[in-house]
């Protein structure tokens, strides 16, 4: 796990990891999407149109080792936030850490805010003294979300250059951010 940069005030960023694609609000109030293909392994030079969008690598490490993930428009790249762990999986952080990096992160400080799916964040259940079901935080998933953005473990594969660290993480559910923009476009 990489450390924080000294001296680096960290800079507020809000995300969207969804619907194919990664969505951003940057510290400046930039709203950039990147779309979120990627693929576990090396790309072997695969590309949906000859002359299309760069490929990009990373490595993923962890106590056995790294992973490589391949990102951009690869003909056997998926979509994966339908995959039943893709807010905690290593895909999501590839494409989070590559999403930054083409926002112009580098060397940076990041206090990241992003979302679940209402259904996600929230979770049901049931009290049989009442007989009833609750819906209650998801605890598990929203701190699960914390680490893996927080988990400072991915790096471009063939290269030494300089990562965005996040330093902190938030989670909401994504209600609260649709409520936000609705007043916002409001005014």
């Amino acid at each position: 796990m990489r450390k924080a940069y000294p001296n680096a005030r960290p800079k507020l960023v809000a995300v969207d990891d969804g619907n194919a694609q990664f969505k951003i609000v940057t510290d400046d109030w930039r709203m950039l999407s990147f779309q979120s293909l990627v693929k576990e392994g090396a790309a072997g030079g695969k590309r949906l149109v000859e002359g299309g969008p760069s490929t990009r690598e990373y490595i993923v490490t962890d106590e056995t080792g790294g992973t490589v993930f391949s990102v951009g428009a690869i003909a056997d790249a998926q979509n994966v936030e339908l995959l039943p762990d893709y807010q905690v999986s290593d895909h999501n952080r590839v494409l989070l850490i590559d999403a930054l990096m083409q926002a112009g992160y580098r060397d940076d400080n990041l206090h990241i805010t992003c979302t679940l799916p209402l259904m996600r964040y929230f979770k049901t259940v049931e009290d049989p003294q009442l007989r009833t079901k609750q819906l209650v935080e998801n605890s598990e998933l929203i701190n699960g979300k914390r680490k893996s953005m927080a988990a400072n473990n991915v790096q471009p594969r063939d290269s030494d250059d300089d990562i965005p660290i996040i330093t902190c993480a938030d989670v909401t559910p994504e209600n609260v951010a649709a409520f936000y923009d609705v007043l916002y476009t409001v005014e």
